[in-house]
């Protein structure tokens, strides 16, 4: 039955690969509304998952428990702050163990991305400081780049001040160079780098364009598929076209929601754009599902950007039912 179901699953997300132009809003906002509903059944795959690699732990070598750490921690990165953070620092364990540089780097890179999706900015630079990528290998070293231009950016978004703002932007581009010095101008990272570039410098049409093309011309995991729509959103909010931008952030939370991502953001910028054109009930529904997402993952910095946001939603949704009684006490 279980496998029944998510093959039922697969063709349900395999339908949100539909043409751009024929996507209505109201459509995938219903699509959204359904996944939700439905959301408890990826936890319970992703959980699924979990299980069977724990359970592959026992008589395992030291090579095979640092792969299995480490695939823990893949599992957990966007799913359980604490978990993640646990499997990161057992894999880095191991590694030393094993006297390997690749897998040490590659799980003090864990390490980072742990701080860094929980907010803890400070730490994510300390234990990049300790990050020895010389003597690593190209593939190794195309992640630490990859996973430095993203810290940059993020401490840049954070930022409340401009000179530090621009300063870690300005870090995350170089970065940005370093990785693209390194891959061929057909790859995944370079695109996505250059897409990321584009968006950085208000480009939004021409990140638009490199973002389409990533999900058009790779396989790509529906993790990243949600980060990229997510992009997008962001983008053709920044060209002010606002139903567009709603399309691909419920484009993205369903990829989130199938990917059992809890560390997430499309879901509560939707819910703001919803209660700026009076769709008070999704705008209530999507940012408390959002707030639960944060508290499970244990978000800090996405807590701190739902929190002012919260009451504006509720208010605005209150007054939407005051209204509709005072309208249906005019009718009787």
């Amino acid at each position: 039955a279980m496998k029944r179901l998510f093959t039922i699953l697969t063709i349900l997300a395999a339908a949100i690969h539909t043409a751009d132009g024929s996507i209505r809003l109201e459509d995938i906002l219903k699509e959204l509304d359904s996944y939700i509903e439905k959301s408890g059944t990826y936890v319970l795959e992703k959980e699924e998952r979990i299980n069977q690699l724990r359970n592959r732990m026992e008589g395992a070598s030291l090579q095979q428990a640092y792969e299995l750490n480490y695939a823990l921690f893949e599992e957990y990165q966007s799913f359980r702050y604490d978990s993640a953070y646990f499997y990161a620092n057992r894999s880095l364990e191991l590694a030393k163990e094993l006297k390997d540089n690749d897998q040490t780097v590659k799980s003090q890179c864990a390490l980072v991305f742990c701080y860094l999706s929980s907010g803890l900015f400070l730490e994510a630079f300390d234990e990049m400081q300790k990050i020895d990528a010389g003597r690593t290998s190209d593939e190794i070293r195309k992640d630490y780049y990859s996973l430095y231009n993203r810290l940059c950016y993020d401490a840049a978004d954070f930022n409340d001040t401009e000179r530090w703002s621009h300063e870690y932007a300005r870090m995350g581009t170089l970065y940005a160079d370093s990785l693209m010095a390194m891959v061929p101008k057909d790859s995944y990272e370079y695109v996505f780098a250059v897409a990321q570039k584009e968006i950085r410098h208000w480009h939004y049409l021409e990140c638009i364009e490199y973002y389409k093309k990533l999900l058009s011309d790779f396989e790509i995991s529906n993790h990243n598929k949600a980060i990229i729509n997510s992009s997008i959103g962001g983008a053709y909010k920044g060209l002010k076209q606002n139903d567009s931008s709603m399309v691909y952030l419920a484009k993205a939370s369903i990829y989130d929601i199938i990917s059992g991502t809890k560390e997430t953001t499309a879901l509560y910028r939707l819910a703001e754009m919803l209660c700026e054109v009076n769709d008070s009930d999704r705008a209530y529904t999507y940012i408390h599902t959002a707030m639960a997402d944060a508290d499970f993952y244990n978000a800090r910095h996405r807590k701190l950007s739902i929190n002012p946001i919260l009451p504006i939603i509720e208010k605005a949704r209150i007054d939407a039912i005051t209204r509709q009684r005072n309208q249906i006490a005019i009718i009787a």
